[in-house]
């Protein structure tokens, strides 16, 4: 007996070809292999990164902002929600997805639920902190998944201000003024229904600069 088996009559290990001179030779960072993988492993792998880190900062920009309306309002919220954020940014990844997997599966949604629950760590504070700090009459929300936004259509919802300056599409991106934080700070989980009683402008954009991205398929090409 020889110790192995072969497959047909052939070698268990298909031959691969020979390997570049960087990779015979154990190179730090070889192009060739790049150049030579890119549109079949490094280009959907690049692809799909981005739009699993889209999705998680949306929605956890959605969840943390709720959160933090209600941790601002009412501060005996804002301590428990903190460490419950905390709590989540310190369960590891893997031990995370073992818990997940038995309710949602090997699935893009159990590495969704993963990802966003580590984003509420970072957004939440930040968002009830600045919440806090705001020092003048009106603030401008503007969500990540905005990336056309320019800084004159920013001016142009603050100029246009009430209450509140939403576009045409809804209430982010949108200028607040602290007349409206009673409002929002009632805990209603709709931004929306929270400004249904206040003078709120309306301020017409153009649809590019509202162009909200979630997956690479959201940008035009």
């Amino acid at each position: 007996m020889t110790g192995f088996r072969v497959a047909g009559g052939g070698p268990v290990i298909p031959n691969f070809g020979q390997p570049s001179a960087c990779l015979k030779h154990n190179g730090w960072f070889c192009t060739d292999w790049l150049s030579n993988h890119w549109g079949d492993i490094l280009q959907p792998a690049l692809l799909q990164h981005i739009r699993l880190t889209l999705i998680a900062v949306g929605i956890g920009f959605a969840i943390s902002f709720l959160l933090a309306l209600i941790g601002f309002r009412w501060r005996l919220f804002d301590a428990p929600i903190g460490g419950f954020t905390d709590l989540l940014y310190a369960i590891p990844s893997i031990a995370l997805f073992q818990l997940l997997v038995p309710l949602t599966g090997l699935t893009v949604t159990t590495v969704e639920i993963a990802l966003t629950s580590y984003t509420l760590f970072i957004l939440y504070r930040n968002i009830v902190a600045g919440l806090r700090a705001a020092t003048t009459d009106v603030s401008v929300v503007l969500p990540v998944d905005c990336p056309n936004m320019t800084a004159a259509a920013l001016r142009e919802l603050a100029g246009a201000c009430r209450d509140a300056a939403v576009p045409q599409t809804g209430p982010l991106p949108g200028a607040y003024r602290k007349t409206a934080l009673p409002a929002l700070e009632r805990g209603e989980l709709s931004i929306a229904r929270a400004l249904a009683g206040l003078d709120v402008a309306v301020v017409e954009l153009d649809d590019e600069l509202l162009l909200n991205v979630n997956t690479p398929g959201d940008v035009p090409v």
